[in-house]
């Protein structure tokens, strides 16, 4: 007997399959036995004490939860957004590197709430794949370029010289760019 789509939707809305589906979208590699570890605590979790984490159970939410990844990587390879970046970044973030498109798209489209800037004024900062060590400066919505190196108050004078280097772009041309999928190309 298999799950009806009322219980695989409560299964799929525990924290287990929540952090296994985040896991296999991230592209990290997860070992079968976690897998099968995940989905049986989903199951466990969804229906206590009911003994329903059976081998075909666990094999129907992990079939789910690999239809629901594909659907939103399709729907994340077709999305196209438009922004602007200026003449002299455009080297630095084109091209196919998925931290980097994703970085990007969070500024073109708003949602790169980001920190300031140490040393400059106005000027917004986001780590590009969570790497502190690189930096994708902003200003709005339009993409400014990379700090490589830490920034804080405390940061090199070499990195605080490219900080303010690269935060002096606001008045160049600006490119116009497309971000699809994992790829940032010109419009």
């Amino acid at each position: 007997m298999t799950l009806n789509s009322g219980q695989l939707a409560k299964v799929l809305k525990q924290d287990a399959a929540k952090e296994l589906g985040r896991k296999i979208k991230a592209g990290t590699a997860v070992p079968d036995y976690e897998v099968k570890a995940k989905i049986t605590k989903a199951i466990d979790a969804a229906f206590p004490d009911e003994g329903r984490a059976t081998e075909a159970h666990i094999q129907q939410v992990a079939e789910k939860i690999d239809d629901i990844l594909k659907v939103q990587k399709q729907e994340e390879e077709t999305k196209v957004d438009t922004g602007k970046v200026v003449k002299d970044a455009w080297d630095e973030v084109k091209g196919r590197d998925a931290k980097m498109a994703q970085a990007v798209r969070m500024v073109i489209t708003g949602t790169a709430r980001g920190r300031s800037a140490p040393g400059t004024t106005g000027i917004k900062h986001i780590h590009v794949g969570g790497n502190a060590k690189l930096n994708l400066l902003f200003k709005d919505d339009l993409v400014l370029g990379i700090v490589n190196g830490h920034l804080d108050n405390k940061m090199p004078p070499t990195v605080r010289s490219e900080a303010e280097s690269v935060a002096g772009r606001t008045r160049q041309t600006t490119v116009d760019i497309q971000v699809i999928g994992n790829e940032v190309k010109k419009a």
